[in-house]
């Protein structure tokens, strides 16, 4: 009999712990005035830098459970800064972004996978209305600050950016951002 109540509250003890654990590591906060998107382009033997700012979502990010961690990601375009400010009304125009119709781009990843120097984040980038499947390879560095950063190349035609086959220029993209617990 004492061997079974041992048994149970040792159960009971290991079902606590696991609960309380996937608690305390699942939600993280982005630090929206440090979160940044950066872009570079090369059109015509010229480059052209830039970021967005406006990057909101949920993260919910565990090292130890990759299969229950997410990103659901968005960027608000207008926060567009290039340095030139009439190259920034100009790619908010339906030319390139159309804000007033696409203000938001989103991503929303399906899973994200261990890699030998960090992870990969596969999911649905959305820009204007076009989705496409894209991997970013990411890392996370807990320290002070605690920030994930990535990297991905993307197509600006896939995403209806600008002239169609003009320029078929790939387009870098930096992320850096910056979280906290909840």
């Amino acid at each position: 009999m004492k061997k079974a109540i041992l048994i149970i509250s040792a159960s009971i003890f290991c079902l606590f712990l696991t609960a309380f654990t996937i608690q305390a590591i699942i939600n993280w906060q982005i630090d929206n005035t440090n979160a940044q998107v950066k872009f570079s382009i090369t059109s015509r033997g010229e480059e052209t830098k830039g970021l967005f700012t406006g990057v909101k979502g949920d993260i919910s990010f565990d090292k130890d459970d990759l299969a229950s961690s997410f990103f659901n990601c968005t960027i608000d375009v207008n926060t567009i800064n290039t340095g030139v400010e009439g190259r920034d009304h100009h790619l908010r125009t339906a030319d390139f972004f159309n804000v007033e119709k696409f203000p938001i781009a989103t991503f929303k990843s399906s899973k994200i996978e261990k890699e030998k120097d960090g992870y990969v984040a596969t999911g649905s980038l959305t820009i204007k209305d076009s989705t496409k499947t894209v991997n970013i390879p990411f890392t996370f560095e807990e320290k002070e600050k605690n920030v994930f950063k990535g990297a991905v190349t993307i197509d600006r035609n896939d995403y209806g950016i600008g002239r169609a086959g003009k320029d078929p220029s790939p387009v870098a993209i930096t992320i850096e951002i910056p979280v906290t617990k909840k």
